[in-house]
């Protein structure tokens, strides 16, 4: 299962839960783990483009870090 289909059948789990449970202090529970949850393991915008511009300077050749003192 990709990662993008297991995040979508959690956010589908929750919303059964919360189904369920109904507008509870539970289900409203479950809501916010499940929105915690996503939020923790998705990257931002940022770090997309980050781990892209770091891809790009390794395919041409760069190093990942740099020693200290070297420029």
């Amino acid at each position: 299962m990709r990662c993008c289909a297991k995040m979508q059948a959690l956010l589908e789990a929750g919303v059964r839960q919360f189904g369920a449970w109904g507008d509870t202090d539970e289900g409203r529970h479950i809501l916010i783990a499940v929105a915690r949850y996503l939020a923790a393991h998705s990257p931002t915008e940022r770090a997309s483009l980050q781990i892209a511009d770091i891809a790009r300077r390794l395919m041409r050749g760069g190093e990942l870090h740099q020693e200290a003192g070297s420029s």
